[in-house]
């Protein structure tokens, strides 16, 4: 029977502190996609010698959280950013039947994320006491100790909150949830199954909240579930559907915005002309210099959400930022230097991917105050407080509610065997797009300042664009799920000696699929219409589990 060993338990520490703030946070790629259950699981079976396992394990807690924190205004799941960093491996640990450890590493994950969720809400209010003690450090002028301390405090907690805690319960918790599993009566376990079967449902329907905008576009879902269960093609190939489908309604929904009265596209507004000495004629050049672009780039991929509380959110990221350039922006004023650092000292917040232009923007405005003196502190703090909303919602609603849970959905379509390519394919996707995006965003902020992101904002393109979006994602849920999701009965009736079962002679006659989609169908209505808590939808879908399964209309 697979065991955990010290070594491995340690290593399984490290790589949950990596994935919630740890040290490969660079480019928001620890704080969004190392996390995901799938992605774990990749990791995870690496560690423990059988990804095959953990990825098929992976994929059952994926399916119910993949819209678990994505959609505003529903109530998400509990956290477990760090539990399903033991959860993986200590279900490996019970061998046999991997449908049984997925339930077990399930449970694991729903029983710890309350605790989970209390412990993330004190490391906050740890965070905002370091937080202060670095607004001190800026006030005194000491920014490079101001920077220490913010790498030092948020490291140090990430280290406590994530690489301690999960070795422990590695090592402590394998013996006892296989000793509870074996202790099992195999009618729990059977309730257990219809359960678990049932749970994804709250997942996606949770994902779907957001994405369906009037009851029309239940259509597109069918589409997609009826390629994959009535059609028998792959989730790969109905994605490839989707976005041919996304394409033609972006080409038909609209045109362009006009160009302006004079018939040409207007020109972002220029600079001041450059200063006559030496350092106005240095700073005007920051804005092309791409190595200066380059490296603040790269520094603020690193600062990205550290230090993060609901005093400030990315407020320490900013003023972080501000640190980097303080010496290119005022060399030798160490005084200017801590007053650019401490205009920064206030609430932002974002979209991290798409609003990374708001960073090249204030970046760009600081420039020019540094080399003119004529940009008003006022200008810069409106200008970014005025951005920072749009691109939030717009950022959102396309990286969040979008791009992501699409992109998880087919990742859960190639890893649905076991397959180590789905989990890669979604990190060198993710990565690849996040890099680029946040590059050649933070870069045209810089160059072009606020003009160019306020003509986005308010352009028909992003409309269009979320249109064909919001089709790619419907579609592609829909197709996810008749792939993962796959409620059957298992009764049968004998009427003069014909046995007629109720799954392959009625209900699949009547249509693939149809238990599942009747259980969409009611699961969406108490999350969208109803509004009803997911521990409340749990709870009904686990007595519901259980009638099903004692009454055979939901197979284990």
């Amino acid at each position: 029977m697979l065991t955990i060993s010290v070594g491995q338990a340690l290593l399984l520490g490290l790589f949950s502190y990596f994935s919630n703030g740890g040290l490969v946070y660079f480019g928001y790629v620890g704080a969004l996609i190392m996390q995901k259950p799938i992605v774990a699981a990749l990791i995870c079976g690496i560690i423990m010698g059988d990804p095959t396992t953990a990825i098929l394990i992976g994929c059952t807690i994926q399916a119910v959280y993949i819209g678990a924190a994505n959609v505003a205004g529903v109530t998400s799941l509990p956290a477990i950013n760090m539990s399903v960093w033991f959860a993986i491996p200590v279900a490996m640990t019970i061998g046999g039947d991997v449908t049984v450890a997925a339930q077990a590493a399930l449970t694991i994950c729903l029983a710890c994320g309350p605790v989970e969720t209390a412990l993330r809400q004190l490391m906050n209010v740890v965070r905002a006491a370091i937080l202060h003690v670095m607004d001190a450090a800026v006030h005194r002028g000491d920014l490079s100790k101001a920077k220490l301390i913010a790498y030092g405090g948020s490291q140090g907690l990430a280290f406590l909150q994530f690489a301690l805690p999960v070795p422990i319960l590695c090592l402590l918790g394998q013996e006892a949830v296989v000793s509870v599993v074996n202790m099992l009566p195999d009618w729990l376990l059977g309730c257990l199954g219809s359960f678990t079967k049932l749970l994804p449902l709250l997942g996606f329907m949770i994902l779907l909240a957001g994405l369906l905008k009037n009851n029309a576009q239940w259509i597109l879902f069918v589409f997609g579930f009826a390629l994959v269960k009535a059609a028998g093609l792959s989730v790969l190939t109905v994605t490839i559907i989707a976005l041919a489908v996304a394409y033609v309604i972006f080409l038909c929904s609209g045109k362009e915005e006009e160009p302006s009265a004079t018939g040409k596209n207007e020109e972002p507004a220029q600079a001041a002309p450059a200063a006559a000495d030496g350092a106005g004629t240095q700073l005007a050049g920051l804005k092309t210099d791409k190595r200066f672009i380059r490296r603040i780039y790269i520094r603020l991929m690193f600062h990205l959400n550290q230090l993060f509380t609901m005093e400030r959110m990315q407020g320490p990221t900013m003023e972080l930022m501000a640190i980097s350039a303080a010496k290119d922006l005022y060399p030798n004023e160490p005084e200017k230097q801590k007053d650019l650092v401490e205009r920064h000292m206030v609430f932002f917040n974002t979209q991290p991917t798409l609003g990374s232009v708001i960073w090249g923007i204030t970046l760009g405005m600081e420039i020019e105050k540094a080399r003119t003196g004529e940009v008003p502190n006022d200008m810069i703090q409106t200008i970014k407080t005025a951005l920072a909303g749009p691109f939030a919602g717009f950022g959102d609603t396309i990286w969040q509610i979008l791009f992501v849970p699409i992109l998880l959905s087919i990742t859960l379509g190639l890893s649905s065997t076991g397959s180590v390519f789905g989990p890669i394919f979604c990190i060198l996707v993710y990565v690849t797009l996040n890099l680029i995006l946040t590059y050649i965003l933070f870069g045209s902020g810089v160059r072009l300042g606020a003009e160019s992101a306020s003509k986005l904002i308010n352009s028909s393109m992003k409309d269009r664009l979320l249109t064909a979006i919001e089709t790619l994602g419907i579609v592609v849920v829909g197709a996810t799920v008749g792939n993962l999701v796959n409620l059957q009965a298992a009764i049968s009736f004998n009427f003069g000696g014909t046995v007629i079962d109720l799954q392959a002679d009625v209900l699949n006659a009547i249509y693939p699929g149809l238990l599942t989609l009747i259980g969409t169908f009611i699961t969406y209505y108490f999350v969208k219409v109803k509004k009803i808590s997911a521990n409340l939808i749990m709870l009904g879908m686990f007595v519901i589990g259980a009638i099903g399964y004692f009454t055979g209309l939901i197979a284990p």
